[in-house]
């Protein structure tokens, strides 16, 4: 990475923009199931309950946490 401190999660701009297609990113899958097995997302939620003025997660309508 040449500016990694510019770099905003979830763009795929250098990507999309790399005419050797050098940059390539997992799917929104992948990062899904690499979350799950590795139990992340009740990690990120208690961070983000920690921080002050961050709202709690609302409920998904298919019952996922």
């Amino acid at each position: 990475m040449v500016r990694p401190d510019q770099c905003i999660v979830g763009c795929t701009t250098c990507a999309n923009l790399c005419r050797g297609r050098a940059i390539f990113f997992p799917s929104l899958e992948e990062l899904r199931e690499f979350y799950r097995e590795h139990k992340l997302w009740d990690a990120v939620k208690r961070a983000l309950m920690m921080e002050e003025g961050v709202l709690p997660a609302r409920k998904r309508p298919d019952g996922e946490k």
